[in-house]
Parts: structure tokens; C-alpha cells; sequence
């Protein structure tokens, strides 16, 4: 707990003051359990059953939040399995749906799930269908806040060991928590604020309208 909180300090005070608002901001929404992934889209875009039944393919879904126009991309589920050449298309279909690019990738866990060695394999596996870089522009969203009981999500996080720490440090320990049944616009507006800062911290890299790096990137995947 204490190593991501100091973390987060250094991030935050190398770039204080430079902070990068978004009029637009491009949310791509994979990982498992489709439930919660939807109720933490309708969560972001403040409204009920935006995303609604089982999905096969990638939904794209846009409203106005928070001062700001926001696109949410649902992917559909993976598994613990090997992902296949399928999941890794219907993965880039979600990318074009964000175009130029998502400016993050929010990997979905499910606070009321543990989240085992062969869950750390899986995410692993599937986001680096995205190419390597991918974990520059991501961010872990913990769905199911109300779950928690009042417990801090670091004491979670602390609870559930190494395997959702590794990833937590691929993401550079950015994570968010969506309690998705109040709805809370506080939490959505600590979600922009988080992107964004990764936006000021990528330097607007992001994708193919600021960056010939990741414009290859992407058109590569």
C-alpha cells in the first residue's frame, strides 16, 4: 500500500502543473465478467442498461459526462484460456472504434472475485495482443466498490498478493474503484482526472493524431 501511494506522489509531483484537460475523452473497457464490465460503462456514462445482454462483439457508446463528450468501448469477455486469433480481432475492431486510438485501456476486476496466478496469465496474455505498450495507456478499474464494506481498496489489493500486485505495476499502479450502483459522479470525475494525467504523463502520445510512435503502434497490433 504504502509502495503505491509513494508511487503515485512521485508521478503526480514530476508533472504538477501540467496537467492536460480533454474535451473528448476515448475509453476502451476489456477483462472478464461482462456484468460488472457493464455495469461500470453505464456506471461512467451515468445512465442505466447502456450496456445490456451477452456481447459478441465490441459495442462503442458516447455521452456527455462530466463536461466532457466521453466513448465508452465494451469488449466482450475472456477467459483463463489462451486467447485465440478471434479475441485478438474483436480486440483490434475495439480499437478502430476508438479512433485515432483509446486513450485508455481499463482493464475491468471485479472486487468480489480473488484474482489468482492463472488471472495475472490471462490479462498478461490478452493486453499484450495489443502490443507491449499497451500497459502505458492502462489503468485497472476495481468494479463492485460497494463490495469493499468500507474497507480501503489498498487493503484488497494488499489481500489478494503478488499475482494482482504484478499487474497493478504493469499499469503503473493506476487503478480506479466504481462502487456501480450509486453511481457516484465523484468517482467518474477521479476516473477523467486519472486519465488525463496519463495523457500529460505519455505527453499527448496516444495515438496516430499525436504521435508517430504509437500511430505505428497501433496500425501494427
Amino acid at each position: 500500500m504504502t509502495k503505491t501511494h509513494r508511487h503515485r506522489a512521485v508521478l503526480k509531483a514530476l508533472f504538477e502543473g501540467e496537467h492536460q484537460s480533454l474535451p473528448d475523452v476515448r475509453l476502451m473497457l476489456v477483462g472478464c465478467n461482462q456484468g460488472a464490465k457493464s455495469w461500470a460503462g453505464d456506471h461512467i456514462l451515468q445512465e442505466d442498461d447502456v450496456f445490456t445482454g451477452r456481447m459478441t462483439e465490441c459495442v462503442r457508446q458516447q455521452r456527455r459526462v462530466a463536461d466532457r463528450t466521453v466513448s465508452v468501448v465494451m469488449c466482450p469477455d475472456w477467459s483463463t484460456t489462451p486467447p485465440s486469433q478471434k479475441i485478438k480481432d474483436v480486440l483490434l475492431h475495439g480499437v478502430t472504434l476508438c479512433s485515432p486510438g483509446p486513450h485508455t485501456v481499463l482493464l475491468n476486476v471485479p472486487v468480489w472475485y480473488g484474482f489468482s496466478e492463472a488471472d495475472r496469465r490471462s490479462v498478461e496474455e490478452h493486453m499484450e495482443l495489443l502490443g507491449d505498450r499497451v500497459w502505458r495507456h492502462a489503468l485497472v478499474l476495481f468494479t463492485g466498490g460497494w463490495w469493499l464494506g468500507g474497507r480501503r481498496v489498498e487493503e484488497y489489493i494488499e489481500a489478494e498478493g503478488e499475482p494482482l500486485r504484478r499487474i497493478l505495476e504493469k499499469c503503473g499502479y493506476r487503478y480506479q474503484v466504481l462502487d456501480c450502483i450509486k453511481k457516484d459522479i465523484s468517482e467518474v470525475k477521479e476516473l477523467m482526472e486519472k486519465v488525463e494525467d496519463m495523457v500529460t504523463r505519455n505527453r499527448g502520445h496516444l495515438g496516430p493524431s499525436n504521435s508517430r510512435e504509437d500511430s505505428e503502434w497501433w496500425n501494427a497490433i
